[in-house]
């Protein structure tokens, strides 16, 4: 089921003409992307800032945001590292 946050994103990207949207539910995910919404995820945004030079290191933010409590797949964190050369 969607949070009031996600169907709040999704709604009102829906009123834009482009809108990308930051969700990691895959849920979320599935319907921004059915509504054919551009759908970026945390991971995906810091990797973003990492290649901008906005922050230093993509892994060690990563491994903040897990001890914090976000869960993320592992796979995906190490490939994604691997991209930002860590």
């Amino acid at each position: 089921m969607l949070d009031a946050g996600e169907r709040d994103t999704i709604s009102a990207a829906l009123s834009q003409v482009n809108a990308r949207v930051l969700i990691d539910e895959r849920l979320g995910r599935n319907l921004a992307e059915y509504h054919g919404l551009d759908v970026v995820g945390s991971l995906g945004t810091l990797l973003k800032a990492h290649q901008l030079k906005k922050i230093p290191h993509f892994l060690p933010v990563v491994r903040t945001l897990q001890a914090k409590g976000f869960h993320y797949h592992e796979p995906l964190v190490q490939r994604l590292a691997k991209i930002a050369g860590e």
